[in-house]
């Protein structure tokens, strides 16, 4: 009588001896605990300049640990908004830096200003007028839908 080798590997996965064991445990979801914490933020900026001018730059993606520069020209003017995320104790808290030149002279400067994931923060200017205003929110990672085609659901 010739043993079939499929009623041994059918006898090993019932009593759990697979060869894709490591394959299902590897798909199953990391507890929170071990997840990494973020290493970029979505940061909305808005300044005011000296004369109250209020000019919105957008939303930028600002990697942690590293310092990002957002330029813009508008009416003739030159804004430059500099901006260094830290990681705090905590997901929600962060440490930020800025500073915010307006045709290449200094309004803000900044550096180690406390913030919380997803509440405004105005960082003032010594002359008091000018400020820069931001948000910061926690990177989104873009969920696909099912199936092979990832534009299917847009």
């Amino acid at each position: 009588m010739r043993r079939s080798t499929r009623g041994w590997a059918l006898g090993g996965i019932l009593l759990g001896f697979s060869p894709f064991t490591g394959l299902v445990a590897a798909a199953q979801p990391t507890p929170a605990a071990e997840q990494t914490a973020p290493t970029a933020a979505l940061v909305k900026v808005r300044v005011v300049d000296e004369a109250g001018h209020e000019v919105t730059l957008g939303g930028h993606t600002v990697k942690f640990d590293e310092t990002a520069t957002v330029r813009a020209t508008i009416d003739e003017h030159e804004h430059a908004v500099t901006l260094a995320l830290t990681a705090g104790a905590d997901a929600a808290s962060l440490s930020v830096g800025a500073e915010y030149a307006k045709d290449g002279g200094t309004l803000v400067d900044a550096d180690g200003v406390a913030a919380k994931i997803g509440v405004p923060i105005s960082i003032a200017g010594k002359d008091g007028k000018s400020k820069i205003v931001l948000v910061i929110e926690p990177r989104k990672k873009l969920e696909l839908g099912e199936g092979d085609d990832p534009l299917g659901d847009l």
